[in-house]
């Protein structure tokens, strides 16, 4: 994210959006963790995760 001209807090941010999608899943859901669908959100950083 850095590499691509974002800062830390912003890149931070991504991340979290990220994480939230899926315990979302997790906590409201009631779903079990997905790592494969978790790393590929984060793999298509900056791009909004979507579920």
């Amino acid at each position: 994210m850095i590499e691509l001209g974002y800062n830390k807090t912003e890149s931070k941010q991504f991340i979290r959006q990220c994480m939230a999608l899926e315990l979302l899943d997790v906590l409201e859901y009631k779903k079990p963790f997905n790592e494969t669908r978790d790393v590929g959100h984060l793999k298509n950083l900056p791009k909004e995760p979507s579920s």
